[in-house]
Formats: structure tokens, sequence, C-alpha cells
């Protein structure tokens, strides 16, 4: 009986020895899957930051800012002898621009803002008879046009208005 014995024990400690083999076995593969997949993450995340480094921000930043100066020149709107004439753009934003009809008219502030690759002006007019009068213009490359809408709050009208390029 002894060696019975003896060969039971043998074989209960030959299975809890491979019950803790599968146990650190299942542990090896959990640490393994978790730190590949850390790794994977942060590869991804390195790439994104890469994507979306300030070299890049500065990049398109410079590409809006040429894109803006698109926008120099003198513009005649087609319904009248209504003109803007925009001389620069600074990296904020800012028109350096006047107004004419024919006469000159006060501008009390003019700005552009890239809205989703889209050249967006505003131009606020402050003079005699304009008072807050507004252009709200989109511009379209592709016609090299100012287009949208013109308000007056001394009617309280607003118009739909295309401003062409004149030629120098």
């Amino acid at each position: 009986m002894t060696p019975n014995l003896n060969e039971e024990k043998i074989r209960e400690i030959n299975k809890i020895k491979k019950r803790r083999g599968i146990k650190y076995l299942i542990i090896f593969s959990i640490i393994s899957l978790l730190t590949v997949a850390a790794i994977v993450i942060w590869k991804i995340q390195r790439d994104i930051d890469d994507i979306y480094s300030p070299t890049q921000s500065r990049q398109q930043a410079e590409t809006g800012a040429a894109k803006m100066s698109n926008l120099v020149g003198q513009w005649r709107r087609m319904d009248g002898g209504y003109v803007i004439e925009i001389r620069a753009v600074d990296a904020s934003g800012i028109l350096d621009a006047a107004y004419y009809n024919p006469r000159p008219i006060n501008i009390s502030q003019s700005k552009v803002k890239d809205a989703g690759g889209m050249l967006e002006v505003f131009i606020e007019l402050w003079d005699e008879n304009y008072p807050g009068s507004t252009y709200n213009l989109v511009y379209d490359p592709i016609q090299d046009i100012l287009y949208g809408t013109y308000f007056t709050p001394v009617t309280g009208q607003t118009f739909e208005v295309i401003f062409v390029r004149m030629e120098n």
C-alpha cells in the first residue's frame, strides 16, 4: 500500500504543479497582452501627436494667411458703384480696408476668419447714413468673388450682394 500512496501523492503533486503552471501561463499571457496593448496605444498616441504637432498648426496658419492674402485688392459690388478696397490682412485676420460709395465711408471694423476652409469677411460701416451697416461676405476662390449679405439698420433691410474683383 505504501507504494500506491506514494504514487498517488506524486500524481497529486504533479497535478498541483500542472495547475500552477497553467495559472502562471495564464498570468504571463495576460501581462504580455496588456504590455502589447500599452505599446500599441502609446504608438498610436505618438502618431496622433505627430499629426497635430505645433509644426502642422503653424503650417496651417501660414496656409490660412496665404489664403487670406487672396482678398487683397479692390472689389466692386455688382449692383452699383460700391467698392471695398482691401489693402492688407494681418495674421490675426484684421483687414486694412476702405469702403467707397463713391466717396469714402468710415469703416469701424473689418476682419476675416477661416471658417472650415472658407474665408468669411465682416465689415462694419459707421458714418453718416451708415450707422452700423454690415457686410457678411464669403470668398469664393474658384469664381474669385465675395458674396453674402449687406444689412442696413436705417431701414432694417438685408440684401444679398456680390462683389467682383476689379482689374488693376
